[in-house]
C-alpha cells in the first residue's frame, strides 16, 4: 500500500504525498525474498533440485501476474508509440517475457514496477546456481562489496529511487545484490528466533512511518535510504518473525500483495484516463487485486481438481 501511495503522488500530480519514500520498499522485498528463499529452497537444492529448476519455479511464480499487469497498460504504450510499429512491438515482447526494453526511458514501459521482478529473477537465478554453494563468510564479503558499490551509486544519485529507467542497470544489480545477499544471511545467522511480540507492533508501524515522515533539511537523503535498507530492514524482518497470530487477516494480506503490487500502476494510470480521482483509483487498484487473487485461486483449485481425478 505504500508503493500504490508513492505511485498515486506520481499518477495524479495533485494528490497528497503520503509516502515519499517507498521506493525503499523495493529493498525491503529483496531482503524478505533473500531470507525466504533460502529459508525454503536452499536445503533442497543441496538435495539436489538443481538451480535451472529452482528459477523455472520461481519464473512461473511471478511472471502471469506480472504479464496480467503489463496487458492493462498495453493502450496507453502503443498510443505513445504511434500505433503498433517496431518499437512497440519489441517493447512488448520483451516487457511479457520479463526482460527490459533497454531503448526506451524505462526498462518497463508497459509495468514500471515489473524492473524490480526482473532484478529478482535475476538475484534468484545466480542464488539458485552460485550463492546457495557460498559459505557465509564468503557471503558476507561480498554482500560488504555490494552494499559499498550501492553507497556510491546512492551517493551520486542523491537517494536510492534507482533501478526503474534507462542505464541504471548497475545501480539495480547493486540494490539487489546487497539486499538480497543480507536476506540470506540474515536466513543462516538468525533463523526463525523470534524475540518480543512488540517487535512485531513494531515492523507492521515502521515502513509506513518511515517511508512518509520528512527527513529534514539536515538529513541527507542517501545516507537515510542507506540506513533503512541496511539496519531498519533486517530489524522489521526480526520484528515480523514474533507475529504468529496473524490468521485469516494475515494470509488475505499475504495473497493481495503481488497482485496488487503487479497490476496497481496500469490501474492508476486507467483511473486518471478516465478522470477517475486518486483515492477512488487507489480503491480500485485493492479491487483488482482482489480479482487477480481470485483468479489465482480459482486456478490452482482448478490444477488440484485435475491432478485428483
Amino acid at each position: 500500500m505504500c508503493v500504490v501511495l508513492f505511485h498515486m503522488r506520481t499518477v495524479f500530480a495533485s494528490a497528497p504525498e503520503l509516502s515519499p519514500r517507498a521506493y525503499l520498499a523495493v529493498d525491503f522485498f529483496f531482503v524478505l525474498s533473500g531470507f525466504v528463499m533460502a529459508r525454503t529452497y536452499e536445503p533442497k537444492l543441496a538435495k539436489g533440485l538443481g538451480g535451472e529448476r529452482f528459477f523455472r519455479l520461481r519464473y512461473l511464480r511471478l511472471w502471469p501476474t506480472i504479464a496480467f499487469g503489463c496487458l492493462l497498460f498495453i493502450p496507453f504504450v502503443l498510443d505513445a508509440a504511434g500505433g503498433f510499429n517496431r518499437t512497440f512491438a519489441t517493447v512488448l515482447i520483451l516487457n511479457m517475457l520479463l526482460l527490459p526494453a533497454p531503448s526506451e526511458r524505462e526498462y518497463f514501459p508497459l509495468n514500471l514496477p515489473a524492473w524490480s521482478i526482473f532484478f529478482e529473477l535475476l538475484a534468484n537465478a545466480v542464488h539458485g546456481f552460485v550463492l546457495w554453494r557460498l559459505s557465509t563468510r564468503t557471503l558476507i564479503t561480498l554482500a560488504a562489496f555490494f552494499l559499498l558499490g550501492l553507497a556510491w551509486q546512492a551517493r551520486a544519485f542523491g537517494n536510492l529511487d534507482l533501478g526503474a529507467g534507462a542505464g541504471e542497470f548497475l545501480a539495480g544489480t547493486l540494490r539487489v545484490g546487497f539486499s538480497y545477499a543480507l536476506g540470506i544471511l540474515l536466513w543462516r545467522t538468525w533463523g526463525e528466533r523470534q524475540i518480543s511480540a512488540l517487535a512485531g507492533l513494531a515492523a507492521i508501524v515502521a515502513m509506513p512511518l518511515l517511508f512518509g515522515v520528512p527527513l529534514g533539511d539536515h538529513i541527507r537523503p542517501w545516507l537515510a535510504d542507506l540506513a533503512f535498507v541496511a539496519i531498519a530492514s533486517p530489524l522489521i524482518l526480526i520484528g515480523g518473525l514474533a507475529i504468529r497470530r496473524g490468521g485469516r487477516l494475515a494470509t488475505l494480506a499475504g495473497e493481495l500483495s503481488f497482485p496488487l503490487y503487479a497490476t496497481h500502476f496500469p490501474v492508476l494510470y486507467i483511473g486518471r484516463s478516465y478522470g477517475v480521482g486518486a483515492a477512488s483509483s487507489v480503491v480500485a487498484c485493492l479491487v483488482m487485486a482482489g480479482f487477480v487473487s481470485a483468479l489465482q485461486f480459482a486456478w490452482k483449485r482448478y490444477k488440484k481438481r485435475k491432478l485428483t481425478s
